[in-house]
């Protein structure tokens, strides 16, 4: 039983860090899409990513492991890599083109309890959906502005949509993957084959090289943070999905908007409003709610 409470809480935890450094992955994507071509700016820092990772996580890798991969398991973490790879191009384009709330609302969809429903017949109890729905109305507190013209969506929200389809495939599909591989492991061996997937798009789309002029400073630290940032939440992902059944997951996730605020005042002095900070409060209930469902 305890050992069963310590991975609950092992996973909330990780799914609230990863949670709040994908929210700060928004800054970087805006950032560095001045300064570079889209699969240029996401190969980089994946690539970035993927080198730290070697890094930080090398007391936790075991090579000889390679050997020992099966087929099945490299055609997971394959098809995995693909739908963050494609999952990654559109969110990136979605941030850079939709209305940021409006973008905030759509990303914080928990499509993961959808996913974990469809996938491993997770059971979705009425109290769960309780909960689901009154995050989600939370977000729209925070995030939605103009409700009568809500769902006139444009090219950027739609994309929105799709890379979240795609992002949370990725992440409950970590389930299928065997004891052979730790989390450690797990995240090295995507990001470096997301980063392939990305260098090669790049090339075949005629990117090309990444240009010396862009390389400036201000460009290179960003990468840098945005590299780091992303192997902690790729890590953090494979974690909380390990050890959370998807549709807890999925409503943590949408703590992603209240830590948009909170970055908004930190970062940008922009102060809550009533009706954030009102929201937020809306959200964080139905986490915890959802939470003490569990015990």
């Amino acid at each position: 039983m305890k050992n069963s409470t310590s991975d609950h809480t092992k996973g909330v935890v990780a799914a609230v860090l990863a949670v709040f450094l994908g929210t700060v992955m928004g800054v970087y994507a805006r950032f560095l899409y001045s300064f570079f071509f889209l699969f240029q700016q996401i190969y980089l820092r994946f690539g970035i990513a993927s080198v730290l990772g070697l890094l930080i996580f090398r007391k936790s890798i075991n090579y000889a492991k390679l050997k020992k991969i099966s087929q099945k398991e490299w055609f997971i973490l394959t098809i995995r890599s693909l739908s963050y790879a494609i999952a990654a191009a559109l969110w990136v384009t979605s941030v850079n083109t939709a209305k940021y709330a409006y973008a905030m609302f759509i990303d914080a969809i928990p499509l993961s309890a959808v996913w974990g429903v469809i996938l491993f017949k997770e059971r979705m109890t009425l109290k769960k959906t309780f909960y689901l729905i009154l995050a989600m109305f939370g977000v729209a507190v925070i995030a939605v502005n103009d409700y009568f013209n809500f769902l006139i969506w444009g090219k950027g929200e739609v994309l929105m949509l799709v890379a979240g389809v795609f992002f949370s495939f990725r992440n409950v599909a970590r389930k299928w993957h065997s004891k052979l591989l730790n989390n450690q492991e797990i995240t090295q061996l995507t990001l470096i084959l997301t980063c392939l997937m990305l260098f090669v798009t790049s090339l075949i789309l005629g990117e090309g090289i990444v240009p010396v002029k862009a390389l400036t400073l201000e460009a290179v630290m960003m990468m840098f943070l945005g590299g780091l940032t992303l192997m902690f939440v790729v890590f953090f992902m494979h974690v909380s999905f390990e050890k959370l059944e998807a549709i807890l997951a999925g409503n943590i996730g949408t703590l992603g908007t209240v830590f948009g605020v909170l970055i908004g005042f930190v970062v940008y002095r922009e102060v809550p409003t009533i009706k954030e900070l009102l929201g937020g409060a809306i959200i964080v209930v139905s986490v915890i709610r959802m939470n003490r469902l569990k015990s």
